[in-house]
């Protein structure tokens, strides 16, 4: 009879990822380290605001 638990691979590291992730931290479109600069944040978040105040007035 033929012993079939030897043909198995070893069990997986188990918390390890399947895959990368495209934006995972240390990656090139994530990298350590890295802050938003809070400036351009807040333009952009006025810019928002700005376009959501013209769309509601129309």
């Amino acid at each position: 009879m033929a012993d079939y638990s030897k043909q198995k691979s070893g069990k997986p590291q188990k918390n390890q990822p399947r895959h990368r992730e495209h934006n995972q931290p240390g990656g090139p479109a994530n990298p350590f380290g890295k802050k938003d600069d809070k400036a351009a944040l807040l333009e952009r978040m006025k810019a928002n605001a700005q376009k959501g105040k013209d769309a509601g007035q129309e």
